[in-house]
């Protein structure tokens, strides 16, 4: 099934993976509003759908994403709120939550440019698969805004966002590899296939589980550790009640792979 929220975002099924394509590939992808808001759609749907058990993120043509659009964004034809504040908050900001709240895992498959808010779309991703020629920058401060301060400096430290952020230094993705954010890195051509295996793979397990503990990691990050066990044991009895739980447990005892079903 093919189905576009815009004409630069476009939805594909195929059985029980969905694989969302950024498709403004003249413009290496670079995000418009249009593009933000039919992403944040495209999850949301998406993750509420029980057919749909992963999702794989990527971009059409040349590069993944170069981020957002500075030439068209703001024009009549790729308008933005007028507030301020709003339009830098519903930005970008916006999808990354939509993903992080999906229930569903995300793979992002990268390839030659992964910049600015594209970077970020993947940083929020639950997997990372990229090309070995894929290079990874958040190139705000050279455009002279302050942005990009929220997901690398959690998910690596503050020297190498530093790196990043204080100097817009474009760097392969391999580096991201140092702080186990990608799970594969491969060769150009075999990147579609990568990004499918894991996602097939990911399609196969207990998919109310894998939104349980995503919600979970999310609501404890901060907590302390008392509280975070007992958000962990709230979640480990939902998962007791899904019909994965009962195959899971019945596959154990008959010494035999599970057949997971999603429910």
């Amino acid at each position: 099934m093919l189905k576009s929220f815009t004409d630069s975002v476009v939805v594909e099924t195929e059985g029980s993976i969905a694989s969302i394509t950024l498709n403004r590939p003249d413009s290496l992808n670079a995000l418009t509003f249009e593009m933000l808001r039919g992403l944040e759609i495209a999850f949301t749907e998406l993750g509420d759908n029980p057919d749909i058990r992963a999702i794989i993120l990527r971009g059409e043509g040349k590069a993944f994403c170069a981020g957002d659009d500075l030439i068209d964004m703001g024009t009549d034809n790729c308008p933005v709120p007028e507030d301020k504040i709003r339009e830098f908050l519903d930005g970008y900001p916006k999808v990354c939550t939509a993903i992080r709240e999906c229930p569903k895992p995300v793979v992002a498959v990268l390839h030659k440019f992964a910049m600015g808010a594209g970077l970020e779309l993947a940083l929020a991703s639950d997997f990372i698969v990229a090309s070995s020629n894929t290079k990874i920058g958040l190139p705000f401060v050279l455009r002279g805004f302050s942005s990009g301060t929220t997901l690398l400096p959690r998910l690596t430290n503050r020297l190498f966002a530093n790196r990043l952020l204080l100097t817009g230094e474009f760097v392969p993705v391999s580096e991201l590899s140092i702080f186990g954010l990608v799970t594969t890195i491969c060769e150009p051509e075999d990147l579609d296939s990568e990004g499918k295996s894991l996602a097939k793979q990911l399609s196969s397990l207990p998919t109310k589980s894998i939104s349980l503990m995503k919600q979970t990691m999310s609501a404890t990050q901060h907590l302390d550790e008392n509280a975070a066990w007992l958000m962990q044991a709230h979640s480990t009895v939902s998962s007791t009640l899904t019909e994965d739980h009962v195959e899971g447990r019945t596959a154990f005892r008959e010494k035999r792979d599970p057949c997971f079903t999603g429910r």
